[in-house]
């Protein structure tokens, strides 16, 4: 065997060297290696809106070209490349940068980068790929906005708050409000972008245009928010004013309210004897006319009448009023215009000096006093207050004059009120009552003015007379009454009525 051996070696030597059927020729020239690094892409956390770019690095660790035929991606359409189907060519120990961008769709965003080639062993390699996006989240509120119940011609404003309650930024475009009455105010100047937490007010107003039991619309805010257009409801009531119909009877002539302030300083008792003792001068003539009449005194600071209020039916008149006159005064003893304003307020039902004042009966006052009024307030102030219980009140006084010589003090204040009113002017000093009853009496005159109830809407009164569209009437703001002209007072005992639609009172 060894020489077997021995004898075959310098054989296989020769064919070794020689190599009849070499096929050196025909050896491969090398083959592609790819090398992708890395392998994961984390892109962060970025706000809505915003991209990055992160890149790998594919190099060739082969003998041969290598050729990426194709980049893609598959899963979340957030990532992406530029021609994905371009052709890359890889010298080997070369390298080449390939981008992948990202911009956030979702909170979380994931995807793979495929990359094809001709590597024969690994024709294709996967990057992981992930992204957390930061998304704003508009939040209005309040939802609904709700106004109160609001009279039509008014209008109120409220707010809505825009908030993002999201981990990113978030613009908003324009805001709009739909529903009749509803109408944006003040707004900002339109995109706002809010950052996380940011907030941002609109103004909406409601002014109601029609009565309806419930008016209804919706806020509405477009902004980047990835969800759509935010809406809020906004409600309301809009209620019309109340409308109001009030009668009132024109003095007839045989009816009088008469109230007299009598001064109960020590120096007045002579004087208030005088009027008691005459008091039967002024029954005489009330019944002579067939009058019906109201008659109290008053002296007291409270503005309540003495004794009884005095009527036909009263028994002993003369007396009943005697005593009323001689009651206490208190602290407004000689303040004649306050009392007597006092005294009117206090005519309503359940008050002290109810049954007094009548519906469509003329008031006439008389003041008797020998010193100057000393109300608080001034003339006018009182007058005024009269007037807004009793529009058409007459100031009479029985005061002291300039250069009186029986120790009278000039009646300022009575004077101007007693003009004012277009009452008479009448001298303490003077006993004669005789000639002053029929002065007093006559003042009693039919009515001009008629106050209201309520506060209308001017533009709604209508006014008639006994049924027919009433003539030369006005309406006066500061007494709440409807005035009529001179020449145009509605004639004795006639029904006047007045309609209209309440003010309304607006927030």
């Amino acid at each position: 065997m060894v020489r077997l051996s021995a004898l075959f070696l310098p054989l296989l030597a020769a064919c070794n060297e020689y190599r009849v059927n070499d096929t050196a020729g025909d050896a491969p020239q090398g083959v592609p290696n790819i090398l992708v690094n890395p392998l994961e892409l984390d892109f962060g956390s970025i706000a809505q809106g915003s991209e990055v770019t992160r890149s790998v690095r594919i190099s060739n660790l082969g003998s041969a070209d290598l050729r990426v035929d194709a980049v893609a991606i598959d899963g979340s359409s957030a990532f992406f490349v530029s021609d994905p189907d371009g052709t890359l060519e890889v010298d080997p120990g070369g390298s080449v940068i390939q981008e992948v961008t990202w911009t956030p769709l979702d909170e979380i965003d994931e995807g793979t980068m495929q990359i094809r080639s001709n590597d024969p062993d690994t024709p294709e390699v996967d990057v992981a790929l992930t992204g957390h996006g930061l998304f704003g989240e508009l939040t209005l509120t309040p939802d609904p906005l709700s106004f109160e119940e609001l009279s039509i011609g008014c209008a109120v404003t409220s707010s809505v708050e825009l908030r993002n309650d999201g981990l990113g930024p978030i613009t908003i475009d324009a805001v709009s409000v739909t529903g009749t009455g509803f109408l944006l105010g003040a707004t900002p100047v339109w995109p706002v972008t809010l950052v996380p937490g940011g907030t941002s007010l609109v103004e909406v107003t409601f002014e109601p245009l029609v009565e309806d039991d419930a008016v209804s619309g919706t806020f509405a805010a477009d902004s980047t928010d990835r969800r759509g257009r935010r809406t809020s409801a906004v409600e309301g009531i809009a209620v019309a004013p109340a409308h109001v119909v009030e009668e009132f009877q024109q003095a007839n002539g045989s009816q009088i309210d008469l109230m007299f302030f009598v001064d109960s300083s020590c120096s007045m008792s002579d004087d208030a004897e005088n009027l008691a003792s005459n008091f039967d001068l002024f029954l005489d003539e009330l019944l002579a006319g067939g009058v019906d009449y109201s008659v109290m005194a008053v002296t007291n600071q409270d503005g309540c009448h003495n004794a009884e209020i005095i009527t036909p039916d009263t028994v002993d008149p003369e007396t009943v009023f005697g005593d009323a006159i001689q009651g206490t005064g208190g602290t407004y003893s000689e303040s004649g215009l306050v009392v007597t304003t006092l005294a009117l307020s206090q005519t309503g039902a359940g008050q002290c000096n109810d049954g007094f004042m009548r519906v469509g009966v003329p008031v006439v006052t008389v003041m008797v006093s020998d010193e100057p009024d000393q109300s608080v307030g001034t003339w006018l102030d009182n007058v005024i207050a009269m007037q807004s219980y009793a529009p058409d009140v007459v100031v009479n006084g029985v005061i002291g004059q300039i250069g009186n010589s029986c120790g009278a003090t000039n009646g300022s204040g009575y004077h101007e009120a007693i003009a004012a009113t277009g009452g008479v002017d009448l001298d303490i000093c003077d006993a004669d009552w005789g000639t002053y009853v029929s002065q007093i009496l006559g003042t009693a005159d039919l009515l001009s003015s008629f106050v209201l109830d309520s506060i209308p809407n001017p533009d709604t009164l209508k006014v008639t007379v006994d049924g027919d569209a009433a003539v030369g009437w006005s309406y006066d703001e500061a007494t709440n009454a409807v005035e009529f002209d001179a020449a145009m007072l509605p004639a004795e005992g006639a029904t006047i009525e007045v309609e209209y639609d309440e003010a309304v009172t607006c927030p």
